[in-house]
């Protein structure tokens, strides 16, 4: 369910986080009835496919959301299961968003507090949290206008920031530590009214998240699915005294006001496994940190979890994980692997000028 939206990531940019209109217009172009699009479906898809392949059992990975899919399908398929490997755990009481703001303003926090463990971080950038702060209420009070070239084509394009747009680019920057690690000089440059490396960073990314992600198939999840477990939540509340405040709840359940409401699959919370699972969480994840692994822990008894210091959201590609995932997976259990190689991983040296960093 690609919504064939298209447009540039900055033509929207005061608007960053889109609501109902955004939902009503990818609604329009789609030739399918979305309400057909849940887990339920799509993993009767996936068990399809397994036996026509001639598959008895299979080895799962799931990513972020895909650790969901991952633990639905254990869930309805346990005999066709192997193992399953689960990185940026989303359990089943998440009860997502909910939880976004208060794991992101944690992200930063953890961000800030490595800045200031760092002799030419903390030179560069004396007073990080408070910058952020002034420039969040500086733009809650008049968005910013400037024209400046596409970091792209290089033409003069106008973009306006609002308080909104900024917390979310600092929230999706959060997600991967070679953003996270120039984030606070694009913040910098943002304060002196210098948006050139925030463009840019909007547009980096753009081309990892939402142009590689159908949108169509994101709200007929999280719309039928999760949306209707949180309609009581007190956003405003969940998220207060935090940069991201209710805003990215706020966007979503005005999505999913438009949005066709299909079935959902019913489980327990409480729901436990047997399959052999390996279960991975970035230290430093604004969405799915480590608490929410622990959690996934208790679906998966048979589990190895492995906390990754130097990674943030989604720890597969960080380091020696890659083996261990291998190890993991020719072994078919979690006995007797060596992780502590994970421990090695480092987060990156920060951005403290605009050559770069300084190691």
């Amino acid at each position: 369910l690609e919504c064939g939206i298209g447009g540039d990531a900055l033509d929207s940019l005061d608007s960053l986080l889109g609501r109902d209109e955004m939902a009503a217009t990818c609604l329009k172009t789609l030739d399918a009835d979305p309400r057909h699009y849940t887990h339920k479906h799509a993993l009767r898809d996936l068990d399809e496919i397994r036996q026509l392949l001639g598959y008895e059992r299979i080895n799962l990975w799931g990513g972020s959301w895909g650790t969901r899919a991952a633990l639905l399908y254990a869930a309805s398929y346990p005999k066709a299961v192997r193992s399953v490997v689960l990185d940026g755990a989303v359990p089943l009481d998440m009860e997502f968003p909910r939880s976004v703001a208060r794991d992101s303003e944690r992200a930063l926090d953890l961000l800030i507090a490595a800045c200031s463990r760092d002799h030419d971080c903390t030179a560069a950038y004396p007073n990080a949290r408070g910058a952020l702060s002034q420039l969040l209420e500086r733009l809650e009070r008049k968005p910013l206008t400037v024209e400046a070239p596409h970091p792209q084509t290089g033409e003069l394009t106008t973009v306006t920031l609002g308080r909104p747009a900024l917390a979310e680019i600092v929230r999706v920057a959060l997600y991967t530590p070679t953003d996270a690690s120039r984030l606070l000089r694009i913040l910098l440059h943002a304060g002196q009214g210098n948006l050139k490396p925030l463009m840019a960073q909007v547009v980096k990314s753009a081309s990892t998240s939402t142009d590689s992600m159908a949108l169509g198939a994101t709200l007929s999840i999280l719309c039928s699915e999760d949306m209707p477990l949180v309609r009581n939540v007190d956003f405003d509340g969940e998220g207060r005294g935090t940069f991201v405040g209710s805003g990215y709840a706020d966007a979503w359940r005005s999505r999913c006001k438009v949005w066709p409401i299909g079935e959902t699959l019913k489980l327990e919370p409480a729901l436990r496994l047997e399959a052999p699972a390996l279960i991975l969480s970035g230290h430093h994840d604004p969405v799915t940190p480590a608490r929410w692994g622990e959690a996934m822990t208790r679906h998966f008894p048979n589990s190895l979890h492995i906390v990754v210091p130097g990674a943030a959201h989604n720890a597969s590609f960080s380091g020696c994980v890659p083996d261990l995932i291998a190890e993991f997976i020719k072994r078919g259990r979690g006995e007797g692997i060596d992780a502590s190689c994970a421990q090695q991983v480092a987060w990156p040296p920060f951005v403290t000028s605009d050559a770069g960093a300084t190691s």
